[in-house]
């Protein structure tokens, strides 16, 4: 995982570089930089994440590209479902269950899915009373979404095993967006999230499982996962009661978020259009909860974002996991998804909503320490056990 994290901020920073070249000079690196070496020490890409002027250029950089930024994969594998090996299953159905081998008290479900016509491994942690009614939490990771939950991995989920929740983490769901995909994806494979997650995962969850549900979902996440939980809340309000994003991009159409999203496609070897097709499509404008967030007007939200400034506590994070390679990474991250969240948080507020709570970092980078900590808070905020 942080060997791959490592590829992934470094392909960001030499996305930087060329950017540079091609006349993004902020006056931090030298204009004619052709390699990622260029970027130099922590304390250069700190500089750089406070120039105001690096914002701006960013956008720029996107939006005079044809909706995405072109990076060669950062995290290629060959696709562990292929078209080959995919079935028909009549209806969604437990598989197998088991004790989770890496994480104490977790139990791993397979649940065989019509939709994605494959079997979907998830990570579940149960509630503290176990034989009393719990809510569900559907917890969303980010990118490369892989066998075992980056929740799990590194963003501290088990400070709510105190908590009378059920935590649901759906893996390999690797460059998915968690969305339905228009077509399948030679790579990444068929991916029909939105389907799974509001049809056929509560069936087996609250049915088949056993599992103790007093009848109350939420919906929250991390990079991709914010952006998705969101996006599904809005879009089925009668399912979540509940929804938090951190880091997200909530606009697919803007310049800012559909870079971000169909970066995520292309950083992972997927074709943006198998997703929602070409262009600025029409399931592209119903998945964008910025220009229409309705669906978010009767339940609690709480999003996050820092502002993409380095700090010591950056620097310390990436010494030993890329240097300052990574860092740049995760200064293009948080500086875009920061956007996207005041895009986000003013489209609420012109429809008169208020009622959302929003946090805005100063200081800090598109890192999991941060969601680590925000994850009690929000979990407080959605399910209004702090109050």
């Amino acid at each position: 995982m942080r060997l791959m994290r490592r590829k992934a901020m470094r392909i960001l920073g030499g996305i930087v570089v060329a950017g540079v070249s091609a006349g993004l000079n902020l006056g931090v690196m030298p204009a004619e930089a052709t390699d990622v070496g260029d970027l130099g020490s922590s304390s250069a890409v700190e500089r750089m994440s406070k120039d105001p002027r690096l914002a701006p250029e960013l956008e720029r950089l996107l939006g005079s590209t044809p909706g995405y930024v072109p990076t060669p994969p950062i995290y290629f594998r060959p696709n562990p479902y292929p078209p080959a090996s995919l079935r028909d299953y009549a209806a969604p159905r437990l598989a197998k269950r088991e004790a989770d081998a890496q994480h104490p008290g977790i139990e791993r479900l397979f649940v065989e899915s019509p939709a994605m016509r494959r079997v979907v491994q998830v990570q579940v942690q149960h509630a503290k009373d176990q034989g009393k009614p719990a809510p569900m939490l559907y917890l969303l990771d980010g990118v490369t979404a892989p066998k075992e939950s980056g929740w799990l991995r590194e963003g501290n989920v088990q400070q709510l095993s105190g908590e009378q929740v059920t935590v649901v983490m759906p893996t390999e769901a690797t460059g998915s967006n968690y969305t339905n995909w228009q077509s399948d994806d030679p790579i990444l494979g068929r991916m029909q999230w939105e389907t799974f997650f509001t049809s056929e995962l509560p069936t087996v969850l609250e049915k088949e499982a056993g599992l103790k549900f007093n009848g109350t979902r939420y919906i929250g996440g991390v990079s991709m996962g914010g952006s998705a939980a969101v996006r599904l809340a809005n879009l089925h309000p009668d399912l979540y009661r509940g929804t938090f994003g951190f880091s997200g991009c909530y606009s697919p159409t803007s310049t800012d978020g559909r870079g971000f999203l169909n970066l995520i496609n292309t950083a992972t070897g997927g074709n943006p259009d198998n997703q929602w097709g070409p262009g600025v499509s029409a399931e592209r404008r119903r998945n964008d909860v910025t220009a229409n967030p309705s669906g978010l007007r009767g339940m609690p939200v709480y999003l996050f974002a820092a502002d993409g400034e380095v700090t010591q506590r950056d620097k310390d994070i990436v010494a030993k996991d890329g240097g300052p390679i990574t860092l740049t990474g995760s200064v293009i991250l948080e500086k875009l998804v920061n956007q996207c969240t005041h895009d986000l948080d003013d489209a609420m507020r012109a429809q008169g909503m208020t009622h959302q709570q929003v946090t805005y970092l100063h200081g800090g980078t598109h890192n999991w320490p941060y969601y680590a900590e925000q994850l009690p808070i929000a979990w407080r905020h959605i399910s209004g056990s702090g109050r």
